[in-house]
């Protein structure tokens, strides 16, 4: 696959699991940076694996555990 997003980065809320997690893939597949976002605790373990599965396939990333709907912990998320 042609790495189109290559340097980009792609922050996706809820990842751990479902859509998300595809997207996930898929954007990394693509070459983009990827954010794993997962909303609480319960779900680090599905995000952590979806990373892995990213990683496994040359992809680059990153989990987060923080709720979107509020700045501050996604101000805190992000290495930037």
């Amino acid at each position: 696959m042609e790495k189109k997003l290559q340097g980009q980065i792609a922050i996706i809320t809820g990842a751990s699991s479902g859509i998300g997690a595809g997207v996930s893939k898929a954007l990394a597949a693509a070459g983009a940076t990827v954010v794993v976002n997962y909303p609480v605790a319960a779900t680090q373990a599905a995000a952590e694996a979806v990373l892995a599965e990213i990683k496994a396939d040359g992809g680059v990333g990153i989990t987060c555990q923080c709720d979107v709907s509020k700045e501050a912990e996604v101000q805190k998320c992000l290495p930037m």
